[in-house]
């Protein structure tokens, strides 16, 4: 509870459904990718600042703020258009991904690695 001690503060309302509160004040899943939409969103604002920018290239921080995301996020969206010239859906990142992907995939701890190579 917030400091009234009566109605929960907005981030006692995300977690209570499952979801989060970034650094910028945006909610969002834990463990889900942004929507297209926001990617677009973002790509659009980054191409329009660096078109004014005398380096070719807006400040990530100033991207980000505008659309309450991690300057990462900027970076990210930044890298799919110089290395693809657009910006990639949520399920060719994962496809692209080099690391295990899918449910549970990242749930294996070292002593299931263990026993696997031990039954092998």
């Amino acid at each position: 509870m917030n400091g009234s001690g009566m109605l929960p503060d907005s981030a006692e309302l995300a977690v209570a459904v499952g979801r989060n509160i970034n650094s910028q004040g945006r909610m969002h899943t834990v463990g889900e990718p942004y929507s297209m939409d926001l990617k677009l969103e973002v790509a659009n604002t980054y191409l329009l600042l660096a078109r004014q920018s005398a380096t070719g290239r807006p400040t990530l921080s100033q991207v980000a703020s505008k659309h309450q995301v991690d300057s990462s996020f900027v970076k990210k969206i930044e890298s799919e258009l110089w290395c693809h010239g657009r910006v990639l859906s949520p399920q060719e990142c994962r496809a692209n991904e080099d690391r295990p992907v899918g449910p549970g995939s990242t749930n294996r701890n070292v002593y299931h690695h263990q026993i696997v190579l031990r039954e092998s």
